[in-house]
């Protein structure tokens, strides 16, 4: 699941239900990541990738987070985060909540 890092990688419209879309509480970066961990844990087999598509990303300013920000961010990344929590494979605020 290496190549599904990042924003260009596709899944069914069935199993970006499973986990309730992507969580709405993720404001700066990660929500990629996120929803991709998500998907994995709950027994998605494989995540499209195409290299021939064109991304563009909305330029928008930087935003730095002070150091203890960026690191509850990058803890609550990590593979083990999730097991140790599996009630975040389906998340609360997610696409429910906006639809």
């Amino acid at each position: 699941y290496s190549k599904a890092w990042g924003a260009n990688f596709a899944v069914s419209r069935e199993a970006f239900l499973s986990v309730n879309g992507f969580n709405n509480q993720f404001k700066n970066r990660g929500e990629d990541t996120d929803l991709m961990k998500r998907l994995v844990l709950n027994g998605t087999k494989r995540l499209g990738y195409n290299r021939q598509l064109k991304a563009y990303h909305l330029f928008h300013k930087m935003v730095i987070e002070p150091e203890h920000i960026r690191k509850r961010i990058r803890q609550k990344l990590k593979w083990s985060f999730y097991k140790e929590n599996p009630e975040l494979i389906i998340t609360k605020d997610g696409i429910n909540n906006i639809l």
